[in-house]
């Protein structure tokens, strides 16, 4: 467990690297900070680290590289904001037009959640189940495109702004490893011929996932860039224990060649010192999660904890306060 500290016990010059001034050297107040970090158990990772080959590691130059929310970059939440969030009610979540509303109001980037259906399209959709358009509950792994009325990922990617960046979170409901892996390769292949040029970065909370995407990143030579979502000790008895712990999903990350995280608000807002780990281990750090919301907690992720992007879903406030800051 990471020791918390305010962000008042840090000095200046410890406060972590931001990946704009990535060509900074990192200050000995801030190796030392991460230093004191304590050592991560020792784990065994058997099926991902006894199949993927070696990769070097990521640095903040080298992200600068690779298609990933920059500094001051807004992530729209699936668009304008997840529905649950009531932000913006009158635009459906993952959606074309949810994007260009997110877009037009300062998000560079919008978040959206793609899932693989039984006759293999890929759509963009967050839950397990979906009505069909008969008003019955389905599974997505169960039904085929003409079964449901939901935004395809081709047509996302084809008819969207071409400004606008795509962070693609790959869905996995009740999915084994292989086929986890499969579908984020499938996927990558689907971007990489839809939309070789658009800024896009993929995300998901399956290690097998991850992995597959950097495998087909250097196989392809591709710039896209990829983050493992971790939900840093909110969640009791998952399976992965990078779930539980922000340390050791910075690990995970940097030992397969992953470019960054993507952590609950609430991990980094607990502690500084994360911010400081991620940036030592040449990680990109974002965060999800209500407290984005919060423009005084959002800012303060910003400005003193190392954060280099977050995700929200009030958009247009947030973006506003971001356009105020100086640096």
């Amino acid at each position: 467990m990471i020791k918390t500290k305010s962000a008042q016990d840090i000095p200046l010059d410890a406060k972590p690297l931001l990946l704009a001034a990535a060509h900074t050297t990192t200050t000995t107040t801030t190796t030392a900070a991460a230093a004191a970090l304590p050592p991560a158990p020792e784990t065994e990772y058997h099926y991902y680290y006894h199949h993927h080959h070696q990769t070097q590691k990521p640095s903040l130059p080298q992200l600068m590289l690779y298609d990933l929310p920059l500094r001051k970059e807004i992530v729209g939440h699936r668009g304008l904001g997840a529905n649950s969030a009531n932000i913006s009610p009158k635009h459906q979540e993952n959606t074309i037009e949810s994007f260009h509303a997110a877009h037009e109001l300062g998000a560079v980037w919008v978040e959206c959640d793609v899932q693989t259906l039984n006759c293999g399209t890929h759509v963009l959709y967050h839950d397990e189940f979906a009505t069909t358009k008969e008003g019955t509950p389905m599974r997505l792994k169960d039904a085929t495109h003409h079964d449901l009325s939901l935004t395809r990922l081709e047509d996302a990617l084809l008819n969207s702004a071409p400004s606008i960046n795509f962070n693609l979170e790959i869905k996995y409901h009740g999915k084994s490893d292989d086929e986890v892996a499969r579908m984020a390769t499938q996927i990558a292949e689907a971007v990489h011929a839809l939309a070789p040029k658009r800024r896009i970065c993929f995300s998901c909370f399956h290690p097998a996932a991850c992995i597959a995407l950097v495998e087909h990143m250097h196989t392809n030579e591709s710039k896209h860039g990829i983050l493992f979502l971790t939900e840093a000790g909110s969640l009791d008895g998952d399976t992965y224990n990078y779930h539980d712990s922000l340390h050791e999903a910075m690990r995970f990350a940097s030992n397969n060649g992953i470019h960054g995280v993507v952590s609950h608000a609430s991990a980094v807002l607990a502690s500084p010192e994360p911010g400081v780990h991620a940036h030592s281990l040449g990680l990109a750090l974002y965060t999800f999660g209500k407290h984005n919301n919060d423009v005084r907690l959002a800012v303060t992720q910003y400005c003193t904890m190392g954060v280099t992007a977050l995700i929200v879903d009030d958009v247009a406030t947030v973006a506003r306060s971001f356009e105020q800051l100086s640096y």
